[in-house]
């Protein structure tokens, strides 16, 4: 996949990392071609634009609301569930948040003050594992985005 991939656009040179980084995670390999492929059609759809990497945020909301729904892209023709699509662009942003230090985390108190609460309540009621928690943390910022 990540051949097939290589020069996808600006956000190709974060692929090989992305894919290594999940598979230390102990992601599934049809799982990682998946979230790669999803990520290399957001960067095929940028068209040339290199956005601030820390502001993709707005970049993947246009994606996934006015792109998705109309894509014609060659080679991601398959009709595909933006909600698929979001939560491997929300691993994307767990890669560059952990990796590179971006944070792509609401200001939004109430967000915040939620989101808290919910990490709390999977440590304490549910007695997971940090690891877990991680990555069910990731799960309220896909609601909070949507």
């Amino acid at each position: 996949t990540l051949d097939r991939l290589h020069n996808c656009g600006y956000l190709s040179s974060y692929l090989s990392p992305f894919a290594q980084w999940m598979d230390k995670q102990q992601f599934q390999y049809f799982t990682i071609r998946r979230h790669i492929s999803n990520v290399a059609h957001l960067s095929h759809s940028l068209n040339g634009i290199k956005p601030d990497i820390e502001a993709l945020n707005d970049h993947i909301q246009s994606f996934l609301f006015k792109h998705i729904p109309a894509c014609k892209c060659k080679g991601w023709k398959q009709r595909r569930q933006t909600r698929g699509i979001s939560n491997s662009l929300n691993r994307f942003k767990a890669y560059l948040s952990d990796c590179h230090r971006i944070d792509f985390i609401s200001d939004n108190p109430a967000y915040s003050q939620i989101h808290n609460e919910f990490l709390f309540w999977l440590s304490d009621n549910r007695r997971l594992e940090n690891s877990t928690i991680k990555l069910r943390s990731s799960y309220l910022v896909v609601c909070y985005l949507i």
